[in-house]
């Protein structure tokens, strides 16, 4: 008797899912139960988590199946929300006794009666060009000698958005490679950063809607952060909400020129370089110049250029200015004739140097 073909889309039905956003009181589900292919499709990393047996294989193999299935137009194009991508299903608990496979192994992972067909670097071509689909299953399924061994050293960048379990940063020492960690989003139970001193991070990104993970950096005392980003609404009544003594190389305060104040930014005595949008006070500028290790302010929408006269008190400190438009340029120059400056003109189209 001939085998009986069933298509994967006529018996399964892949769940809806719902979006889930932050509120001051914390996470709430919001909106009805969206298609899954389409939801997932605006993202470029997803995390899937589920318990055993939840349906986690099936839901990776469905999804390679519709990209892989994807219906075309007359026109050739995708009907789908994956257009022209290429899933690579990549089992992990086939590596858990070996090496992680590299991405030209990929073919003879999901396909091996291909593999040898593939043409040369075919797969990092369609990596760099945003067209495939790498879906990797059975995380869990790794034994955590051979996870820490082989995964934690490779991850470089981490964002944790609107977290609400975990409670400090002690799972990413092991991770020797990783430089960036962006905290982002009601992520409002991490209150312990003291990890940070153990790790070699140069680049820290805390944008939450709460201030637990601002407050936190006080764990971090005496630990020096290459590059802190901040941003919350209450920098709009200045930086006294960052712990004194806080060691901070470039400070950047990620808020619009009327919904941030620099003052307090004194009590960061190692910060070289300042990165904010607007053109500060006369307040601000007094603080700035009593910043004993001050080497650059980057300013972005800085305008008007008549108010860059506020700047003078920084003498020949490297200023770099963005948002200007071309005939701002001599106004710009004439306003700070002693400052190191960078103009970048017309939404950075052309960068003249002085």
């Amino acid at each position: 008797m001939p085998p009986v073909r069933h298509s994967f889309s006529q018996y399964y039905a892949a769940p809806s899912v719902t979006r889930q956003g932050g509120t001051a009181a914390g996470s709430a589900l919001t909106g009805a139960g969206t298609n899954t292919a389409h939801a997932l499709a605006a993202e470029r990393r997803v995390l899937l988590v589920g318990g055993a047996g939840a349906g986690k294989t099936t839901l990776l193999q469905w999804l390679a199946y519709t990209a892989a299935t994807a219906e075309f137009s007359r026109d050739g194009e995708s009907e789908g929300p994956w257009r022209g991508v290429v899933p690579f299903f990549v089992p992990l608990r086939e590596f858990a006794d070996r090496g992680l496979p590299q991405p030209e192994d990929f073919v003879r992972v999901t396909a091996p009666a291909l593999a040898g067909e593939k043409p040369a670097r075919w797969v990092s071509e369609l990596l760099r060009s945003g067209r495939a689909m790498v879906l990797v299953d059975g995380v869990d399924e790794v034994l955590q000698p051979r996870r820490e061994a082989v995964l934690l050293p490779a991850l470089r960048h981490l964002e944790i958005k609107s977290n609400d379990v975990v409670h400090d940063l002690e799972g990413l020492v092991a991770c020797r490679a990783l430089r960036s960690v962006w905290i982002t989003g009601f992520s409002s139970a991490l209150t312990d950063l003291s990890a940070l001193s153990r790790m070699h991070l140069t680049d820290l990104r805390l944008h939450a809607g709460t201030l637990d993970a601002i407050k936190a950096l006080a764990s971090v005392e005496g630990t020096y952060l290459p590059r802190l980003s901040v941003r919350h609404r209450k920098l709009v009544d200045g930086l006294d909400v960052l712990p004194e003594g806080l060691r901070v190389g470039e400070l950047v305060v990620d808020m619009g020129a009327d919904q941030r104040d620099l003052r307090g930014i004194t009590r960061l005595a190692d910060v070289h370089t300042v990165a904010a949008a607007g053109i500060p006070s006369v307040a601000e500028v007094d603080e700035l110049a009593a910043l004993p290790a001050l080497r650059a302010l980057v300013l972005t929408a800085a305008t008007p250029a008549r108010d860059l006269v506020r700047l003078r008190r920084l003498g020949g400190l490297r200023i770099e200015l963005s948002g200007l438009a071309p005939a701002d340029e001599r106004a710009a120059r004439e306003a700070l004739p002693e400052a190191d400056l960078v103009l970048h003109l017309d939404r950075a189209a052309s960068i003249t140097e002085r």
